[in-house]
């Protein structure tokens, strides 16, 4: 898990919270054409993203703390992680982080009920940053 706009505020958390998988996946490709080559199993990687209130700082004892977030925008991200495994895309991402990402082209793949929710929640896949599209 990573998250970004914490501790330190970001005006463009959302675009660099996308931004990073695609840079990511362009990184996987590369890496499962060498595995396969050296005949070892490849490997991939579902992200699912969201945007939205959290509780942020450090959670747990005193045995153990772990600086992190959590909350129901969290939640929802890890169920459209799970989502991408459905749909077969490498990436999906909810309304609130489309719409603050800019200059990323996505794709509308459908409304969901995700477990734990009761109300619709429109999921997004991001194809390329718009200075890549052909």
């Amino acid at each position: 898990m990573a998250f970004w706009g914490a501790p330190i505020a970001h005006e463009d958390h959302a675009q660099r919270s996308v931004m990073a998988p695609l840079d990511m996946h362009k990184a996987i490709a590369d890496l499962k054409i060498e595995l396969i080559n050296q005949g070892l199993p490849s490997t991939d990687m579902g992200v699912g993203i969201n945007s939205g209130m959290m509780n942020v700082g450090n959670m747990g004892s005193i045995y153990r703390l772990n600086y992190t977030v959590i909350g129901d925008a969290v939640n929802l991200s890890s169920r459209f992680e799970r989502l991408t495994r459905v749909y077969q895309v490498p990436t999906i991402v909810g309304e609130e982080t489309m719409q603050g990402a800019k200059d990323i082209v996505f794709r509308e793949l459908d409304t969901v009920v995700v477990k734990g929710r009761s109300h619709n929640a429109k999921i997004y896949q991001p194809i390329c940053r718009l200075d890549e599209l052909t």
